[in-house]
């Protein structure tokens, strides 16, 4: 045996003892892992579980989200047809024309009829997709009389749609009653998909302007005649504070002429008077030109049929923090008015934070309603004349009214 078998032998022995060792080790750690598995299977059973339960929970996920979504559908759609007393729409209208001129909308009215009705006689407000050589029962006839009846029924459904709106339109339903509209328009169409005839967007929007243009008529004609009842009311209000403010005058002369034959006797005897009866004088006089202020004050009143007092006057226990009453009196003493607002429909008298004298008192306090109509509480009933505004932002405003006014403000009074 030669030096190269020897070596060869030798490598060859190497190899084989290298080879049991990590046979053995193989065997060794197969058997461990056998043991670890058996200890590990449950935890692979609860993996396949984890991963089943998060399979299903994504799976009620989507279709939660889903039913979900089909939820707020329908209850948009349901809000659409709540329309009785206590609803309002949830944002506020914006009308299409700004205008008091209610034949210009009656105008703009009938210019859509018409646009709408040539939309149905062009055949351009429903349109069908179906081939233009179909035939129905053999017959191409029938197929075009099925196709026109089709349109007609879409085209009337969304007609007595926008008919009912109209009927039941308001200030506080007008968008929800668009919507429905439209959602009408969306449901017809959805629905015709199978027979391939559909509504036009042109159809809609002429329908929906229709819609608008009515309730924009109506509410226009019932703010005109309720303008109109208003300036009744004023001129009715006016005559009577006339007759008031010549009551006022008359009981103002009256005093003012007994006091001053009381001073004129007074002022008689002086020549023999004591000193209580001098003091007594002076006390009568100081009263003759209060009265004399007092007539003069009425005299103005009676001689100009617009002058008067505007009021700033709050009631929190009535009604709260921060909520103002901008009113106006040709009352002489405009505490008076104040004091019948405080009857007994309120707990607590008012607070008087103002009296402003105006010679065109109507106008200053529309200058002020106009100025926080934004802030009035009522929006509807614009003769409510309460405003969530402070009564210091109500006084500033008047700085920027250009008629002379004059302020009693705590018994203060001063130009601005």
């Amino acid at each position: 045996m030669n030096h190269l078998s020897i070596v060869a032998g030798s490598a060859f022995l190497i190899a084989l003892l290298a080879f049991l060792a990590s046979l053995r080790l193989f065997i060794k750690y197969r058997s461990r892992h056998a043991e670890n598995m058996v200890d590990y299977k449950p935890v692979e059973a609860l993996k396949k579980v984890s991963a089943d339960l998060l399979s299903d929970y994504l799976e009620l996920q989507r279709n939660y989200e889903n039913q979900r979504d089909d939820l707020k559908r329908l209850e948009r759609t349901i809000h659409t047809y709540e329309l009785g007393v206590g609803t309002i729409d949830a944002f506020t209208y914006t009308p299409l024309f700004d205008t008091r001129d209610v034949e210009l909308l009656e105008g703009e009215l009938e210019k859509t009829k018409e646009h709408a009705r040539g939309l149905v006689k062009a055949k351009k407000a429903c349109i069908s997709q179906l081939p233009k050589n179909m035939v129905l029962n053999d017959k191409k006839s029938a197929a075009k009389t099925f196709v026109n009846r089709e349109i007609r029924l879409r085209i009337r459904c969304l007609d007595n749609e926008v008919k009912a709106a109209i009927a039941a339109v308001e200030w506080n339903n007008i968008n929800r009653l668009v919507q429905r509209v439209k959602s009408k328009f969306d449901e017809i169409n959805a629905d015709s998909k199978l027979v391939k005839i559909f509504l036009e967007q042109d159809y809609l929007e002429a329908k929906v302007r229709e819609l608008r243009l009515h309730y924009e008529i109506k509410q226009l004609k019932a703010d005109l005649k309720e303008e109109e009842r208003e300036e009744r009311q004023r001129i009715r209000e006016e005559e009577r504070d006339q007759e008031r403010v010549r009551q006022q005058l008359e009981k103002a002369q009256r005093d003012r002429e007994k006091m001053q034959k009381l001073v004129e006797r007074e002022l008689a005897k002086m020549a023999g008077a004591t000193e209580e009866q001098k003091e007594l004088l002076a006390l009568h006089q100081k009263e003759l030109d209060l009265l004399k202020e007092k007539e003069s004050r009425a005299m103005s009143l009676a001689q100009q049929t617009r002058a008067g007092y505007v009021y700033i006057i709050s009631n929190t226990a009535s009604f709260g923090e921060g909520i103002c009453k901008i009113g106006m009196t040709r009352r002489l003493d405009p505490n008076d008015r104040v004091k019948e607002l405080g009857d007994a429909s309120v707990p607590e008298l008012f607070d008087v934070h103002a009296f402003i004298y105006s010679q065109d008192a109507p106008a200053l306090e529309k200058y002020l309603h106009d100025r926080f109509s934004a802030v009035r509480l009522n929006l509807v009933n614009r003769r409510k004349e309460f405003f969530f505004v402070q009564p210091e932002e109500v006084i500033t405003a008047v700085e920027g009214y250009e008629g002379d006014v004059l302020f009693d403000l705590k018994d203060d009074l001063a130009y601005v």
